[in-house]
């Protein structure tokens, strides 16, 4: 009686894995993305970044955002976008009022190096005015107080 050979591990046939279509990739988003409205429904709305800006312009060339709350992962981004939407206007100064945050973690601190850099390429001066005790001990915590231009109040930064 003839016994057939033990396959060996190396002689193993493989298995036929193809990537999965755009569609089947689409139809797992919409899906997944079906799953969160109806969680929400059941659960409540996502909860919403906990910072509100508000942005006005104090003169021609010098544009106030004011943060209040609190300046972490979800809500950094918020501050880029903000001072986005004043870069069209060609502004020379953007002041940022931290007196009303309540945290600012490194991703805050991140987003704030970041508008500065920005400011370097398109030419205006990032001022940090009025930083509660949370910000200042942040700032200082993480070494990058030195970076910024920093007043404790708005008249001595908008130079009245």
């Amino acid at each position: 009686m003839h016994m057939p050979e033990k396959p060996s591990r190396t002689s193993r046939p493989r298995l036929n894995r193809r990537e999965p279509s755009l569609t089947t990739v689409l139809d797992n988003r919409a899906r997944v993305r079906a799953q969160t409205i109806r969680n929400a429904s059941r659960y409540g709305p996502p909860l919403a970044p906990a910072l509100s800006v508000a942005t006005r312009v104090h003169q021609p060339g010098i544009v106030v955002l004011t943060l209040s709350g609190e300046v972490d992962t979800c809500a950094a981004p918020l501050i880029t976008l903000a001072v986005a939407r004043e870069l069209p206007g060609a502004p020379e100064r953007v002041i940022i009022d931290l007196a009303r945050v309540t945290l600012l973690t490194s991703v805050g601190i991140r987003q704030l190096i970041g508008v500065q850099v920005e400011g370097t390429k398109f030419n205006f001066e990032l001022v940090l005015v009025a930083p509660s005790d949370v910000v200042l001990h942040a700032l200082n915590k993480s070494g990058t107080a030195e970076r910024f231009v920093i007043h404790s109040a708005i008249d001595d930064a908008l130079g009245i």
